[in-house]
């Protein structure tokens, strides 16, 4: 059973027409809102109403990281910053940090996306899941506990070097409805952690961890 009946289940034009209409909308948006895409546009020849079909996305032009950079760091916001309620941002070891500014409306989105995805990956209200990425600037932790609290789980925020000290907390957060579902330890995290976690437990038993 899909977690959105409405989007995943939805026919395949219906799907076409939502799609035209959003992307509408965002060319329209950016074009008013963001001076970096009204000037793009300008030097394009580009119009928002030029865009009548969804194959019309090959006249946009492509947005690569530098110009992300050279916005830094709210320059492509098509919002006042009064409506921003979260920045995260890249680390920056590359070159400039690149900001993600979101509003409540992009969060619940963001929470939406993740639940979906969570769902497909078998995770269910009854499961207790650590989540082990890293919640700060980075994006992904603060996404899969939005996620995850949307499904409606019970959430462990740990960090992953406390997930490798203690994988014995990983077999014992099972599930909050034993007697229904298989007890499946849970837990999300970048695929190296899981691997470290792996070796603690192959090198020492899980009762003295």
């Amino acid at each position: 059973m899909p977690w959105n009946d409405k989007f995943e289940c939805m026919p395949v034009k219906d799907l076409q027409k939502f799609q035209l209409k959003k992307l509408k909308e965002t060319v329209a948006l950016v074009a008013q809102k963001v001076p970096f895409y009204k000037k793009k546009f300008k030097e394009m020849g580009i119009k928002p109403d030029d865009i009548k079909t969804l194959e019309d996305v090959v006249k946009l032009p492509v947005t690569v990281k530098n110009d992300l950079r050279d916005n830094y760091p709210f320059g492509l916001c098509a919002v006042p910053m009064k409506e921003v309620c979260r920045v995260h941002a890249s680390s920056g070891t590359t070159g400039k940090p690149i900001t993600g500014p979101y509003t409540a409306e992009d969060l619940a989105q963001w929470s939406e996306c993740m639940a979906r995805n969570l769902w497909a990956a078998g995770i269910r209200p009854d499961d207790i899941v650590q989540n082990a990425y890293g919640h700060g600037l980075f994006t992904g932790g603060l996404g899969f506990h939005q996620g995850l609290s949307l499904i409606g789980c019970a959430v462990v925020p740990v960090t992953l070097a406390s997930m490798v000290e203690r994988p014995n907390f990983a077999t014992t957060s099972k599930s909050k409805a034993e007697s229904r579902r298989p007890s499946v330890p849970t837990a999300v995290t970048v695929p190296s952690g899981l691997v470290s976690v792996r070796s603690v437990v192959r090198r020492t038993p899980l009762s003295t961890v």
